[in-house]
């Protein structure tokens, strides 16, 4: 059975301190560095869901997902992104309102599942954002951008969430 996890970084792989000034050390692509206590949260609830990674994060806008994988891996996270939900904005920009971020992320997660086959009764499923999602995506966990995955209750509810309890 599939298991999906709808990562988001800014916020949640990268967190406030874990933020360095331009000039310092970069991973691939001149990207941030993951918060290494987010990449061990991430690496456990990986391991005991045995879920797969599609990212939901504005870094698919700059990125492919072959980088992303060199990305994942430069920051030591075990398993690599299975690819991107789409796109909901018209613009060519692909450049979304701020007031209305979360609605089309919500969206794009939403879409994601139905075009890969996904209803509503899929419940194998969760996205991760420091953005609220809740009003617009019906499986969700918060967390502080301040410290990402790493914000305490976060790794239970999410490894509860992929294993259906």
């Amino acid at each position: 059975m599939l298991k999906v996890l709808f990562l988001d970084l800014d916020g949640v792989m990268v967190t406030d301190r874990d933020w360095q000034p331009l000039g310092w050390d970069h991973g691939p692509f001149d990207t941030e560095l993951f918060d290494p206590e987010c990449v061990k949260v991430l690496n456990r609830v990986l391991r005991e869901t045995d879920a797969q990674v599609v990212l939901s994060s504005d870094w698919r806008l700059h990125l492919s997902l072959t980088q992303m994988w060199d990305v994942f891996k430069f920051n030591q996270v075990e398993r690599m992104p299975l690819g991107f939900t789409g796109f909901e904005c018209e613009e060519e920009s692909r450049r979304v309102p701020a007031k209305r971020l979360e609605e089309f992320r919500g969206l794009e997660v939403t879409n994601w599942l139905t075009q890969h086959g996904f209803g509503n009764q899929f419940d194998f499923w969760v996205a991760v954002d420091d953005m609220n999602l809740s009003p617009h995506c019906r499986r969700f966990v918060r967390t502080s951008w301040k410290v990402g995955l790493a914000t305490p209750g976060v790794e239970e509810k999410l490894v509860a969430m992929l294993n259906g309890k």
